[in-house]
């Protein structure tokens, strides 16, 4: 991960270590949307995926896999992976559903 990134997944943590769940969300909702060529973005959603993080995030994190396949047309193989491991988890299981969902529709996959 670049130095860029591990700073906006530091600042998320941060605002997670003082409950500003608020706050960490439009950091990484930011961060998703305004990527320019979305590889940033991915590491830090991977990141808050596969992290002990609190389980908005992660389904933020899930969603802003949707969010990259509809603004970028792809998105890497190891959060498809990733999000159908947590697909069986009912926390997850409609944001999982409804990035895929976009995934088929806005990629070639």
């Amino acid at each position: 991960m670049n130095e860029s990134g591990v700073s906006q997944l530091r600042d998320i943590l941060k605002a997670l270590e003082v409950k500003d769940t608020d706050s960490a969300a439009a950091i990484l909702l930011g961060l998703v949307l305004d990527d320019a060529d979305g590889r940033r973005a991915c590491e830090v959603v991977y990141s808050c995926l596969v992290g002990e993080l609190d389980e908005q995030i992660k389904v933020l994190a899930v969603r802003c896999v949707g969010h990259l396949a509809r603004i970028h047309g792809e998105v890497p193989s190891i959060l498809l992976k990733v999000i159908n491991g947590l697909k069986s988890d009912p926390l997850y299981r409609g944001a999982v559903e409804d990035a895929l969902d976009d995934v088929s529709r806005f990629t070639h996959l």
